[in-house]
């Protein structure tokens, strides 16, 4: 695997490739593969991820969604587009778009290539 260096650009992060799944969850669960990016502790710490979510209570289905999400003191919980924060990069896809193909259990695998950072 080729090394990637984001901070030569002047960013602060890493890339990721997670296999995209659609794992069967009842109505008040979820499931989700991400890449978190994490300091702190006891409360104080900051955190932002993203990747896949099976996630019914925020989707309203049961379907592989792309998911960004990033916590801190002042922002719990705070998902997708739902808080301030994210800078949209792309015209082409979002969070909360559906996946599409996904992988099977002993069958294709799909992936999704994520970069998360932080600009300096």
């Amino acid at each position: 695997m080729a090394q990637y260096s984001v901070e030569a650009r002047g960013l602060y992060g890493t890339p990721a490739k997670l296999s995209v799944y659609e794992p069967l969850v009842k109505a008040n669960q979820s499931s989700e593969g991400a890449v978190y990016v994490m300091n702190g502790q006891d409360g104080t710490f900051n955190a932002i991820w993203a990747g896949w979510y099976v996630y019914p209570y925020l989707a309203s289905d049961f379907r592989a969604r792309l998911h960004v999400a990033w916590e801190d003191p002042n922002n719990p919980d705070c998902y997708d587009l739902f808080c301030a924060g994210f800078l949209l990069v792309s015209s082409k896809i979002a969070p909360g778009v559906r996946l599409l193909p996904v992988s099977t259990y002993n069958g294709p695998q799909y992936q999704m290539t994520i970069l998360l950072y932080k600009v300096k």
